[in-house]
C-alpha cells in the first residue's frame, strides 16, 4: 500500500495575470462567499482541509477547482477528491459553525485501488 502523506496544489495564470491562489477554506464570508487563508500559488499540503485553486488564463478569466483533503488511515494516509462549488459550500457552512472536517465529510474505501487507475475510496457529504 502506498502511504500518501502530502500533495501539491498549484495556480497557474498567464499573460502576465496576478490573483491565482491556492487557499485554505475555513469557513463562509457574506461578502466573498468563503473565509480563506492564502497559501500563495502553490502549496504542499500535509493536513486535511477544504482547499480552493484559483487559475486565470490569458484573458482574465476564473477557474476554481475545490480539493477536500482528508486522512484514511484504512487507505494509508491522506486523499483527495474534487468537489463542486456547491458541495464545497456544504462543507465551508460546516466547518463555519464549528464542526469537523471528518463531520463534513467522509472517505469511504470502495476496493479499488490507486494502481489500477480506480479511486480507492468514495466522498461523503454530510447534511
Amino acid at each position: 500500500m502506498t502511504i500518501t502523506t502530502e500533495y501539491t496544489f498549484t495556480a497557474t495564470t498567464s499573460g502576465g495575470r496576478s490573483g491565482a491562489f491556492v487557499a485554505r477554506i475555513t469557513g463562509v464570508s457574506v461578502e466573498y462567499g468563503f473565509e480563506r487563508e492564502f497559501l500563495g500559488r502553490e502549496a504542499n499540503i500535509d493536513y486535511p482541509g477544504l482547499f480552493e485553486i484559483r487559475s486565470l488564463d490569458r484573458r482574465g478569466n476564473r477557474e476554481s477547482l475545490y480539493r477536500v483533503v482528508i486522512r484514511v488511515e484504512a487507505l494509508g494516509g491522506l486523499r483527495w477528491c474534487a468537489v463542486d462549488r456547491s458541495a464545497a459550500a456544504k462543507i465551508a457552512k460546516g466547518l463555519d459553525i464549528g464542526r469537523a472536517l471528518d463531520d463534513c465529510v467522509r472517505f469511504v474505501p470502495n476496493g479499488g485501488t490507486l494502481a489500477n487507475g480506480r479511486p480507492d475510496f468514495n466522498c461523503v457529504i454530510a447534511d
